[in-house]
């Protein structure tokens, strides 16, 4: 079953808080022309531990980026399916998934996600830049917050900013096709996208046309080992 509120944030940055091991999750804060904010939950650990994967390109081109400009700020829903603007790994040109490696939350140096995203985030927020956050939206005001939400965080924003496909269980219900996750960020006196893509190595890169794993996972391919940054 495909995620639901499948869609995409615009928003330039306001605040930003780091993951721990004890909260894996990148908070970045987003506010609209409104100065509506809204939560953007970047993963920067898996449930099970285990790094996440990660595909950056701090120069993206690309079609898809042709249209984000012209979105309002705030929540767009997308269809799934190509033309709509949604994101899928695996069905269309926009990277190479084998080139995607494991990064640690905290490691030396720029060597882990919360730096590499930190970096990024900081740079958005200090240049006037455009966010974009692919996801699954959620208004904690119509339903009961997660436990693992932080305090004094919008109740509105978007989680899920990593491939949505290739799931085993217990994860197979969000599985589906044009729905992955993905940051970008539009700086305009460069005119470049820094594109950042997420999955975790439990997920399988060949899928069926429900988006269920066909073969074996990242993990499994790579002999269950975490390979060392590069």
């Amino acid at each position: 079953m495909p995620i639901q509120n499948y869609g995409v944030i615009r928003g330039q940055v306001v605040r930003y808080t780091p993951g721990t091991p004890q909260s894996p999750h990148f908070a970045i804060i987003l506010a609209d022309n409104d100065n509506k904010e809204y939560q953007v939950d970047v993963n920067v650990l898996s449930r099970d531990g285990s790094e996440v994967l990660y595909y950056a390109n701090e120069n993206f081109l690309n079609s898809m980026i042709q249209n984000l400009l012209s979105l309002t700020p705030g929540f767009t829903p997308l269809r799934n399916n190509t033309s709509s603007g949604a994101l899928d790994y695996l069905r269309e040109s926009l990277f190479d998934t084998s080139a995607m490696k494991p990064l640690p939350i905290n490691g030396p140096s720029q060597n882990d996600l919360d730096a590499f995203i930190g970096s990024v985030v900081s740079s958005a927020q200090t240049s006037n830049a455009s966010v974009f956050a692919f996801g699954q939206y959620f208004d904690d005001n119509a339903r009961s917050v997660a436990q693992d939400r932080r305090e004094n965080l919008p109740p509105q924003g978007i989680h899920d900013i990593h491939m949505n496909q290739g799931n085993a269980a217990p994860y197979e219900r969000d599985n589906g096709t044009y729905q992955d996750g993905g940051l970008l960020v539009y700086f305009p006196a460069e005119q470049r996208y820094v594109a950042t893509f997420l999955a975790f190595q439990t997920q399988a890169f060949q899928t069926d046309d429900n988006g269920n794993p066909i073969g074996a996972s990242w993990a499994d391919e790579h002999g269950g080992e975490t390979m060392e940054p590069g």
